[in-house]
């Protein structure tokens, strides 16, 4: 995560990063600080899809509708 977080401290307008940084976040078990994060990604670039799948899964794993994912592969639902 620390490099995350400092490449967008590095560039704070990059809503790549930006959400980069909040999807280590999901997966390292912040979810506030993630929800945080793809809200200032999506402010950034409304129409960046991934930004927006990422907000929802945020949204849902926050919510209770879905389980805190650890990996990617748990992310996806690929993990066994």
């Amino acid at each position: 995560m620390p490099i995350a977080r400092r490449a967008s401290e590095l560039a704070p307008s990059d809503a790549s990063l930006r959400c980069n940084l909040a999807l280590v976040l999901l997966l390292t078990g912040s979810v506030d600080s993630a929800r945080d994060e793809i809200r200032a990604a999506r402010a950034m670039d409304p129409s960046d899809q991934i930004a927006t799948l990422l907000s929802k899964i945020i949204d849902e794993v926050n919510n209770g509708r879905r389980a805190q994912p650890r990996s990617l592969a748990e992310l996806e639902g690929r993990a066994r």
